[in-house]
């Protein structure tokens, strides 16, 4: 979670091939960052509030970053990119999205993200190739989900 923003952009690939590498092949990743512009299943997290970013190819990686007044990256981010773009880096080193699971995950968290927005832009992550039993995930996911949501 709020990890992958603050790495060097460059580097990226190398990074997500490791976390492909580290999902077993049955398994998933969630991964949550600040993805700006809209998104098929979260919706807006992050309005693009810089014009060269409203004017920028959504399947691009930006260059134009939010920096304070003295010129470090807000936030220390150093990604600023839309989920279109998000979602591309993790295809092309094998990874795909599961929007059915990500809904789900969308509405169990729903309370949680009315008061946190900016933490829907999320994509639960699986191998290319697997193909999820999504009545089990889903259950696995709702008793997960529902523990950490009661505990003290």
């Amino acid at each position: 979670m709020d990890i992958l923003e603050h790495l060097n952009p460059i580097e990226l690939p190398k990074y997500v091939r490791r976390i492909r590498e580290l999902i077993a092949p049955d398994g998933f990743a969630l991964i949550n960052s600040p993805m700006i512009g809209n998104d098929d299943v979260f919706g807006l997290a992050f309005d693009p509030y810089l014009p060269e970013w409203r004017q920028a190819e959504e399947d691009r990686f930006w260059r134009h970053m939010d920096c304070d007044a003295k010129g470090w990256p807000m936030h220390g981010h150093l990604v600023w990119a839309s989920p279109r773009w998000w979602e591309k880096l993790f295809i092309e080193e094998g990874l795909v999205r599961d929007r059915r699971l990500e809904r789900h995950v969308q509405l169990l968290l729903k309370d949680f993200f009315e008061q946190f927005p900016g933490r829907r832009s999320l994509f639960l992550l699986r191998h290319v190739d697997h193909e999820p039993d999504i009545a089990a995930v889903e259950k696995r996911l709702t008793a997960r989900i529902g523990e950490a949501l009661s505990a003290p």
